[in-house]
């Protein structure tokens, strides 16, 4: 974001920088902060995605020496207790606010069955599932049975619940490693 038009009002007591970044639609960012690793399971870096060829990267497929997971980011208006969630290769990830659904995020704006992710030929689809308030990627509505192939760091929207599409590296097996307490922010 190119702040040079308000270069000079940034410390006036009379501007509001959040205000500014709001009207001109600009998304909060990305914080490379992980609160739920667990020590010895996986490493606290992510995948550098330039480095991934560009082929690949644009496709969305993913390498099969990472995992993938689901951040919760946190809201001040829309409070949610879901925890990270790794996806799994195999099978279907379902999400939405009924019980037995895979990921379930307990708010008013997320259907019953929401959405789900699919991991076919090495990429991670996103699927509407006929949700009554939508689901986004990166502020875009997916339609109703539309396939979305899922890229490092995409920013998912189901209803007003927000999570962080996350691929990482597993770290090296440490036999002497405990795993630690997953916290959410």
């Amino acid at each position: 974001m190119n702040l040079a038009p308000v270069a000079h009002r940034l410390f006036a007591d009379d501007f509001s920088l959040d205000g500014w970044l709001d009207q001109h639609q600009v998304p909060g960012p990305l914080l490379n902060i992980h609160t739920s690793d667990r020590v010895g399971e996986y490493s606290s870096g992510v995948i550098d995605t330039p480095r991934l060829p560009g082929e690949a990267y644009a496709s969305g497929f993913i390498p099969k020496d990472v995992d993938a997971f689901l951040i919760p980011v946190p809201h001040p208006k829309v409070h949610i207790a879901a925890m990270e969630t790794q996806l799994t290769q195999g099978g279907a990830i379902t999400i939405g606010r009924q019980a037995g659904v895979s990921l379930l995020i307990e708010h008013s704006s997320v259907s019953r069955l929401h959405a789900e992710i699919t991991c076919a030929d090495g990429a991670y689809l996103l699927r509407d599932k006929g949700s009554s308030n939508g689901t986004f990627v990166n502020d875009a509505p997916i339609e109703r049975e539309n396939v979305y192939t899922l890229r490092h760091h995409d920013h998912l929207r189901f209803g007003d619940a927000q999570f962080r599409f996350e691929l990482r590296h597993p770290a090296s097996n440490n036999s002497h490693a405990t795993p630690a307490p997953s916290i959410t922010a």
